[in-house]
């Protein structure tokens, strides 16, 4: 589960005729995971079939057997112990005339039938009559929220539009015509940002930073492409204390010496610039990097990613026709 930012350009003279939320949701409706209604003609039937079969006739599941033979799932929610508040006491219970097995998966369940519907939630394609799941190749998000974002900084006196209205002119807005964005705010509110990770960054280095930030900090400046130098027991100690991270398999390359400020800035300020993960453009096309996973990763290189940041601006805004509309959302997969 992740959320990630996707900007989307918007013909300015669509408004004249047509809702916001409408245009926004015509637009991201090929990019579902799943069919809410607008995205059904990019999905594609994946048959799974034959590998299905194999499962169910092979694979085993672990149940309780009751003493006339039936049996029941094992994390049936009728052996839920209600009595369960914490790990100190076990969350479920069984009654002590069964037994606890393993059963072949076509033993459990009635018919092959009911093993798609019930364990694997497959349909069945009526067309093909073959049974297996629809896949949307394009399907990048499973929802949106149009909101502000924070990021897009407005000009003082903006043209008027459907977005920012002069009289109740706020700082920032998360739609705005590409002419009354004030890029030179932006530049500044980067500065802040680098300003405040380096302090974070310095306290990894000379050992200040607070211990409830270290492991945090650690991460998103590895993400960021970021090596820091001291403190590597600590870092370690964290890592095994969360042996389900992530960072198992992404162990850092420790730099031989700290970094300054300068090429800090330099280096790593195409991190703080404005940008989003994908860009949505006027003709539906979709841009991005990568591919956003869970735990807000894409699957982007840390080089490719730094790519996507430095040329973002020039690619995809300040090249832009200035009545064009930008809105940024707020995306979840």
């Amino acid at each position: 589960m992740s959320h990630f930012r996707v900007m989307v350009k918007i013909e300015c003279s669509k408004l004249e005729y047509s809702d916001v939320d409408y245009i926004v949701e015509e637009m991201m409706g090929p990019f579902f995971e799943e069919d809410y209604g607008c995205s059904g003609e990019f999905f594609e039937f994946v048959n799974t079939e034959d590998e299905d079969w194999k499962k169910f006739t092979s694979e085993t599941i672990d149940v309780v057997r009751y003493p006339d033979g039936s049996l029941k799932h094992r994390y049936d929610e009728c052996f839920w112990n209600k009595a369960y508040q914490s790990f100190s006491a076990p969350r479920y219970v069984y009654p002590e005339e069964c037994e606890i097995c393993s059963v072949i998966l076509s033993d459990f369940y009635e018919d092959f039938e009911a093993f798609q519907k019930e364990w694997l939630q497959h349909e069945k394609n009526e067309e093909t009559d073959e049974w297996g799941y629809w896949y949307n190749p394009q399907g990048y998000i499973d929802r949106y929220m149009m909101m502000g974002s924070d990021d897009i900084p407005v000009c003082e006196h903006p043209k008027p539009d459907k977005f920012v209205d002069p009289e109740e002119y706020s700082p920032y807005a998360d739609g705005v015509r590409v002419g009354d964005i004030d890029f030179k705010e932006m530049d500044n509110k980067s500065d802040v940002e680098i300003k405040e990770w380096w302090d974070w960054y310095k306290g990894i280095e000379d050992g200040t930073l607070e211990d409830d930030q270290l492991f945090g900090v650690h991460y998103e400046l590895r993400r960021m492409g970021i090596r820091t130098m001291s403190n590597k027991s600590e870092f370690d100690a964290s890592r095994n204390e969360f042996p389900d991270n992530r960072d198992k398999w992404t162990e850092p390359k420790w730099i031989d010496k700290p970094l300054d400020f300068k090429t800090f800035s330099s280096t790593y300020r195409n991190y703080f610039q404005f940008s989003t993960y994908a860009v949505v453009e006027k003709d539906g096309t979709w841009h991005s990097a990568g591919r956003m996973g869970v735990f807000a990763e894409g699957d982007e290189s840390v080089e490719e990613g730094c790519e996507w940041r430095q040329s973002f601006l020039d690619r995809f805004l300040l090249n832009e026709d200035e009545d064009t509309v930008v809105m940024v959302l707020d995306c979840h997969i």
